[in-house]
């Protein structure tokens, strides 16, 4: 398989995580709502010089956010790719 050819797959497959990503954040408000908070949370913990309570309370919250997030992006990730496979095997009729 030449470069170019790569290159391309990965841009559709970059393409339809993108799209994945972007549904997320505008038809699902738990997620927009977690992914602001991540935001917000990656700007604290990026700025941490000591560990007080209050940073470690980011870091711990940081991880909640973060984890949660995953929970609702990997379903979606693999409905989408699933939905694509079946399409693509459509196409070149093997299926």
């Amino acid at each position: 398989m030449d470069d170019s050819f790569k290159c391309e797959i990965k841009g559709l497959i970059d393409e339809r995580l993108n799209f994945v990503l972007e549904s997320l954040v505008s038809k699902n408000e738990e997620y927009k709502r977690l992914h602001k908070r991540m935001r917000d949370l990656i700007d604290k913990v990026e700025d941490l010089k000591t560990a007080n309570e209050e940073e470690t309370a980011y870091v711990k919250s940081y991880l909640e956010v973060n984890f949660n997030l995953h929970a609702i992006e990997e379903p979606a990730f693999y409905a989408q790719v699933f939905s694509d496979a079946i399409r693509f095997l459509r196409y070149f009729d093997l299926l």
